[in-house]
């Protein structure tokens, strides 16, 4: 057989892809210490912002094509953040547990869950990778496993633990080639002469995955654009972050960070444009 229609084919080639392009060295992304640090500036970007509610009505619409958001429905939310879908989704009834390694995403959530709810949401501080799913007793147990954007699912293993605990649907998305970021692209160029290259992720290979496995995934596309405003410390930090990855941190460069922000901060942030293509799939567990 053709190996392209093997599933262990198709998870090399995104564990090849993400090592080649890793973010960040020597660092996981998933790690509680590293989103609770982001904690406050993701929150200003998602649950309080105008356009990420554009986006979870977007989101809510591919889900209510297929007939899937209902009263009191059970959802396993992967990697909930400080809410972005998981405040929604109780809103509209659904018993909801959100599982988040960063202890401060989660306080963010429940400071931001309103009042006589109709749904609920049960919080539980844990990374997906490790999380014991068989020994909770987690098997078949939500109407819906749900994982946005969440970088905990990445590997073949980790998709199984959400078909493992889904009695009904599963929905996963991620991004669909390079995101943009119009400073950090401006910060690059005087640098190296070209843009940042962001593209460590890829909504292909989840994909490809589930069709070789046997599964009837059904996907879209939809490309978006927001500005987000970062304090700039954050933003002096990421951007170091991103140079000390490419061995591009030293004196010099750190000296045309200083200079860039100076151009373009405005009392203690910095507003930047960030666009992307986001891929969402949802699939029937059988």
């Amino acid at each position: 057989m053709d190996e392209l229609f093997i599933p262990e084919f198709w998870e090399r080639k995104w564990i090849e892809f993400k090592s080649k392009n890793a973010r960040y060295r020597g660092q996981c992304k998933t790690t509680g210490e590293y989103w609770n640090q982001r904690a406050e500036g993701f929150a200003n970007s998602t649950i309080k912002s105008d356009s990420r509610h554009e986006r979870t009505r977007e989101v809510f619409s591919f889900l209510e094509y297929f007939g899937i958001i209902q009263s009191g429905m059970t959802v396993l939310d992967i990697g909930s953040g400080p809410g972005s879908f998981a405040i929604p989704l109780a809103e509209r009834g659904a018993r909801v547990v959100a599982l988040d390694p960063a202890s401060r995403m989660l306080e963010i959530l429940q400071e931001n869950l309103p009042p006589f709810t109709p749904g609920s949401v049960n919080c539980v501080q844990a990374l997906w990778e490790d999380y014991d799913v068989e020994k909770q007793g987690w098997e078949n147990k939500f109407d819906l496993v749900f994982a946005s954007m969440s970088p905990g699912v990445n590997n073949l293993e980790t998709l199984q633990k959400m078909m493992f605990c889904s009695r009904r649907w599963c929905y996963l998305s991620g991004f669909s080639g390079s995101r943009n970021y119009s400073l950090y692209n401006e910060v690059f160029k005087q640098i190296t002469g070209g843009p940042y290259i962001n593209h460590f992720n890829d909504i292909i290979f989840p994909f490809n995955l589930l069709y070789t496995m046997g599964c009837e995934p059904s996907i879209t596309l939809s490309s978006s654009s927001n500005h987000i405003n970062q304090k700039v410390t954050d933003f002096r930090r990421e951007i170091c972050e991103i140079l000390e990855n490419k061995d591009l941190l030293n004196t010099g460069t750190e000296s045309v960070v200083e200079q860039f922000i100076n151009r373009h901060a405005s009392q203690g942030s910095i507003r930047q444009e960030i666009s992307s293509r986001v891929g969402m799939i949802i699939w029937q567990v059988v």
